[in-house]
């Protein structure tokens, strides 16, 4: 390496990274989510990471009435079994006259008929427990099928909560597209 490049490099990461005192590469970009209260950050405890949650309008009126979170372990956490997690969904929704009104769906113990789970990476076993960091549940929420709560319209918000049995949080923020389309998915996060 020449000397122009080693000063280019030098300035760019600072001197501390050339002598091995700091990782170039930065922090592991994939922190963990969720909070067991306990100042573990989740570490060790139940904590889960929602990679993505997708839309999809399956009844072809324009709205998105499934919901898919693709859900995997935090580095470090222990077995979760989402047939027991509580599931919150909350959003402000404008009514013909322009008012505010709050939507609530609160699920307990895995959310009744209107979720189903599907084990999509990992080892065999119950489709609703993590045990290990390479398994991935989809957890599909029908919201035609779920009290209190509406599919989702174009530009729609919506906070979506997953409290693991632990008492460990993760939430996402939603917001439906602009458009769309039917039989379609979008990522909503």
């Amino acid at each position: 390496m020449n000397r122009r490049r080693l000063l280019g490099l030098a300035s760019t990461v600072g001197i501390s990274a050339i002598a091995g005192c700091s990782n170039l590469f930065g922090p592991d970009p994939e922190p963990i989510t969720g909070s067991s209260g306990d100042g573990s950050g989740g570490a060790g405890s139940g904590a889960v990471s929602l990679q993505k949650v997708e839309g999809v309008d399956t009844a072809g009126d324009g709205t998105l009435d499934t919901l898919r979170a693709h859900v995997i372990l935090a580095r470090g956490a222990k077995e979760v079994d989402l047939s027991k997690a509580i599931y919150l969904f909350e959003r402000s929704k404008r009514t013909i006259s322009g008012e505010l009104e709050q939507q609530n769906a609160y699920l307990e113990n895995g959310g009744g008929s209107g979720v189903t789970y599907e084990k999509v990476a990992g080892g065999n076993g119950n489709s609703t427990v993590l045990q290990q960091r390479e398994d991935k549940i989809v957890v599909t929420f029908d919201l035609t099928a779920i009290d209190g709560i509406d599919p989702l319209r174009p530009e729609d918000e919506m906070t979506f909560e997953l409290t693991t049995p632990q008492n460990v949080k993760s939430s996402e923020q939603l917001t439906a597209p602009k458009t769309i389309e039917p039989n379609k998915t979008y990522l909503i996060q």
